[in-house]
């Protein structure tokens, strides 16, 4: 690359955005998924990313290395990892910065969708109920089953953490 270590680290940093903004962009095409090119394209990236990282970080330190230059070259390599650390560690600062000054009134709640089995939301009361017998817990689930005892599924719920938007 240049030997200098700031645009060194700069360049890896921008190669990053631009992959993840690609990334980021086409993961929101419908119909991507369920095909061998998914991750035929990841480990292509992922190989292409090695070697411009690498091409980044050792293509010069390398040459000086080979010219005899080894403090040159060592000073080099430890200066642009150290750059790209603290460009890396700023842009995690400001991601937890970020989500951390976020309250939780903020925090908008994930809305859960789905369908309940009803034998299990059932069955699993039984884990904190007690019955004189077998039969009186089997009566208990036939009935928990035909709707007689809705507090069941509330808490199954709220135990779940399941809020509105499951239903049996």
């Amino acid at each position: 690359m240049t030997k200098n270590p700031i645009i060194n680290a700069f360049s890896a940093t921008i190669y990053i955005v631009v992959v993840v903004s690609l990334l980021f962009y086409f993961s929101t095409f419908e119909g991507m998924d369920n095909t061998i090119l998914i991750p035929i394209t990841i480990l292509s990236l992922f190989v292409l990313s090695a070697a411009v990282m690498g091409y980044i970080f050792v293509y010069n330190p390398l040459q000086l290395f080979l010219e005899g230059k080894k403090e040159e070259a060592v000073g080099l390599f430890l200066k642009t990892v150290g750059t790209f650390a603290l460009i890396t560690a700023i842009i995690f600062g400001v991601t937890l910065g970020i989500f951390m000054t976020k309250s939780e009134d903020t925090l908008e709640p994930i809305p859960m969708q789905g369908k309940l089995n009803i034998e299990v939301v059932c069955q699993s009361a039984l884990s904190y109920m007690t019955f004189p017998d077998g039969a009186s817990a089997d009566k208990f689930v036939e009935d928990c089953k035909e709707g007689k005892y809705p507090e069941v599924i509330e808490r199954y719920k709220t135990d779940m953490g399941l809020g509105d938007g499951a239903e049996i």
